[in-house]
């Protein structure tokens, strides 16, 4: 099949299941969305947390529970 013929066929595609290629774009749409919503929410978060660790300063003593 040369290019021409795939396109073709694909547009004709397209256009006789107009309801079903929409929702199919909205998906995707939907979904790339979602998924840099969730990297850019946990990126500030991460960052958020950085800073407040930073902000306690460096004579900070912690004491854990451990056997010696």
């Amino acid at each position: 099949m040369l290019i021409r013929d795939l396109l073709q066929e694909t547009t004709t595609a397209l256009l006789s299941n107009k309801a079903r290629s929409g929702l199919t774009i909205l998906g995707i749409v939907i979904g790339i969305g979602s998924v840099i919503a969730m990297v850019s929410i946990g990126q500030g978060a991460s960052g958020q947390i950085q800073s407040s660790i930073e902000g306690l300063g460096s004579n900070l003593l912690t004491v854990m529970p451990g056997v010696i």
